[in-house]
Order: structure tokens, then sequence, then C-alpha cells
């Protein structure tokens, strides 16, 4: 799904508690009690 989704430049919201989802994402927005505490823009992997 996320191959998928890089190809055709599309944006896919996934909303879970699973740290090795997320760490195939390129960002991650943290949210406790309906805030959002951090926004981690992750460097795509393979890239230097």
């Amino acid at each position: 799904m996320l191959t998928r989704r890089r190809r055709r430049e599309t944006i896919l919201v996934n909303v879970n508690h699973d740290e090795s989802t997320a760490d195939q994402c390129d960002r991650i927005i943290r949210v406790n009690d309906g805030k959002i505490e951090r926004d981690e823009q992750i460097r795509a992997k393979g890239s230097a």
C-alpha cells in the first residue's frame, strides 16, 4: 500500500499505535489527548 502511494504521489493517512508501521512512513505526526505533540518529516529510505 505504501509503495503504491509513493508511485502515485498521493496521500495516505494511517492512524495506529504500531511503531513498525510508522517506521515505513515519510512523515509521523504524534498526537496526545487530541493535540499535536510532534510533527516529524522522515528522510526517504535510501537517500543521503
